[in-house]
């Protein structure tokens, strides 16, 4: 997305931008995309690389269900569950089934919510997405119940992330 530069000093990854927002007749806002990539980065880093895993997890998940769920809400509704809510502990890939089935619940939890960016723009998770998210949960749960190498696992994940899951 293109935006104004506004910080002196500044380098490409640690920016303060005006970026230009065109709904409700169009304004400018104020974005850190710096920070923000810094935040990931340090959540990467805490949890052994299972937060990026989640990440990728959950837009597949979100394609797959044609979820209205953006990007960069999803990156914070992510990082608020692994500081908050995941046990760091399990950060092998061993793991990542329960990681998906638990993010699936907080995001069930945490429905239409206002998450903060750096910066302090607030953005909302939106709509449209929870009955998918509801589904997809019960469906996590049910997998998880299986052996990790069963075709009754591998259908149940596809149900969660689409038919090219386990291909």
């Amino acid at each position: 997305m293109p935006g104004v530069l506004f910080s002196e000093g500044a380098d490409d990854f640690h920016a303060d931008c005006l970026v230009p927002v065109t709904r409700n007749g169009g304004s400018w806002e104020a974005s850190d995309y710096g920070a923000e990539f810094d935040n990931a980065l340090r959540m990467n880093a805490a949890t052994s690389d299972q937060y990026s895993r989640l990440i990728r997890y959950m837009k597949a998940w979100r394609r797959a269900h044609h979820a209205s769920f953006k990007s960069v809400v999803l990156e914070l509704v992510a990082a608020e569950f692994m500081r908050r809510k995941w046990d760091h502990t399990q950060s092998s890939h061993v793991w990542d089934d329960w990681l998906v089935r638990d993010f699936l619940a907080h995001m069930i939890a945490n429905y239409y919510s206002t998450y903060a960016l750096p910066g302090g723009k607030e953005i909302e998770t939106g709509v449209g997405w929870v009955d998918a998210a509801r589904r997809s949960h019960i469906d996590a749960k049910v997998a998880c119940t299986f052996d990790d190498s069963g075709p009754s696992y591998v259908a149940y994940w596809r149900r969660v992330f689409g038919s090219a899951f386990g291909a």
